[in-house]
């Protein structure tokens, strides 16, 4: 919510006590809608904020400097060169105590300047002359010479009442409690903004665990047929003299049961031996594939479990440095994530040193697209506990595989990230590569070199890039690069 006109007075009121004279050092914008004058006087330093965002307009001091914004917008440097340097005059409010006009000393043969800053409607910052003709607009739209409000605009009208108490010069309490008020408000946001993102990301990793706990459950019932061919070919072993040729289905007394006749299909064109062979084969491979879709099946629940563990803690955390420390924890099974705060005026998105992975076990893999993109993933982004990854004697990209403090890397994910260190070493036809591997805390910055790192306590892996393998790692990619 603005500051109502009453607060707007109350504050206009103790910076008139305390800035008249003072003289302005830097303009700055914190962000596309806000102006941070920067003034020098009485023995100190001030700082008066003017926001002008529909629904959060004020003017008051800070304590102490905001965060830097983006590169100075052009209103900002025309600020800087009409008004860096003078003293500040005197500063009134009118248009129902809305419009605030801070009044600037001439310099040299230049006339005075004002600086009007309308707090209702859409907000606007203008640069005029010492009489009020407008001369430059800042924030908002241009208005007329003569078109100058004497009243806030018509609309629906804001509480008139004072929630910051009576004005004091001498402690400045009204501004100290104005300035408190939208910091607790903005820190507020913020962490609803970093608990929406961070539930948002979990509940899309939980999603894709839950597929792929389902997937396994599947995979694990079709791999646990291999008892019944394994049982079927003892059977056509048992009964191997008087089967023949040709045979689509036989019915066999089961010996090793109740003697119940069971049917047996065949492939006519093989032999009965070469049928119970094959058999025996199928059964073997099953047999393969249960164990490993079990461990698979245990390390995505045990996965699943933890997420929704995480998720539920992030819904309870209501404070941003309870939820900046989960962020971490999140990063574990998400990708890495960027700051939700970006607007219009902070301009596109930042370009990623990386493109993003995820292994069959659901780990993320990130891939250095250049040489400086291999340093500042590893020695910037990269955890110490993470696993690094490289094609040995190669000039290729630097690989981090995501894991906590405790986690070793699974054999899936150690082959999905060894796959793509292969085929992002350089070599057009890799063939089979050695993968070195390490923990990131391990390595070393090669100085003045960047992608270059001395490594230690490494191990190697001989790596064969298989298709479906890669096939499978591609239709992962996030950062679709």
């Amino acid at each position: 919510m603005s500051l109502t006109s009453s607060e707007i007075a109350a504050v206009v009121q103790e910076l008139r006590a305390v800035l008249a004279g003072v003289r302005l050092e830097k303009v700055s914008a914190p962000d596309r809608r806000s102006c941070l004058l920067a003034l020098r006087g009485r023995g100190r330093n001030w700082l008066l904020l003017l926001v002008l965002q529909r629904g959060q307009q004020r003017l008051h001091l800070l304590e102490e400097k905001s965060a830097p914004g983006t590169a100075p917008p052009a209103w900002v440097m025309k600020l800087r060169a009409e008004l860096q340097g003078r003293r500040l005059e005197h500063i009134e409010s009118e248009a129902g105590g809305r419009l605030v006009s801070l009044s600037f000393t001439g310099q040299g043969d230049q006339a005075g300047r004002r600086l009007e800053v309308e707090l209702f409607g859409s907000g606007r910052l203008l640069l005029c002359d010492g009489s009020g003709q407008p001369l430059f607009a800042c924030i908002g739209t241009a208005r007329a010479a003569d078109d100058r409000p004497r009243q806030a605009a018509s609309g629906r009208a804001r509480p008139a009442g004072n929630r910051f108490g009576e004005p004091d010069a001498e402690s400045l309490a009204v501004n100290r409690r104005v300035a408190r008020y939208y910091e607790e408000r903005r820190q507020q946001h913020e962490a609803e903004q970093l608990r929406t993102r961070l539930a948002g990301a979990l509940g899309r990793v939980r999603k894709k665990t839950q597929r792929l706990v389902a997937n396994l459950e599947g995979d694990l019932e079709r791999a646990e047929a291999a008892g019944r061919l394994r049982r079927q070919a003892e059977l056509l072993k048992t009964h191997l003299p008087r089967l023949q040729r040709g045979q689509a289905r036989v019915d066999l007394p089961d010996v090793f049961a109740d003697g119940q006749p069971i049917e047996v299909e065949l492939d006519p064109a093989l032999s009965p031996a070469e049928n119970m062979q094959r058999m025996f084969t199928r059964a073997r491979r099953l047999e393969r594939a249960a164990a490993s879709a079990r461990q698979r099946l245990d390390e995505a629940r045990r996965r699943l479990g933890e997420i929704e563990t995480l998720l539920e803690r992030v819904r309870q955390t209501d404070d941003g440095a309870g939820l900046a420390e989960l962020l971490p924890q999140v990063e574990r099974f998400t990708p890495p994530l960027r700051d939700g705060r970006r607007s219009a005026d902070r301009g596109p998105a930042r370009r990623l040193p990386y493109r993003s992975f995820r292994s069959a076990s659901g780990k993320t893999i990130l891939v250095g697209r250049s040489a400086r993109d291999n340093h500042r993933l590893t020695f910037a982004l990269a955890h110490g506990s993470d696993l690094w990854l490289h094609a040995r004697g190669r000039p290729g990209a630097h690989v981090v595989v995501r894991l906590g403090r405790n986690d070793d890397i699974d054999e899936s994910t150690l082959l999905d990230a060894a796959t793509l260190a292969a085929q992002y070493s350089g070599e057009k036809d890799p063939g089979e590569l050695d993968i070195t591997y390490t923990r990131v805390k391990n390595l070393r910055p090669v100085k003045g070199k960047p992608g270059q790192v001395w490594v230690s306590r490494e191990k190697t892996i001989r790596i064969r890039i298989e298709p479906d393998r890669l096939a499978r790692l591609k239709k992962s990619n996030i950062t679709n690069s």
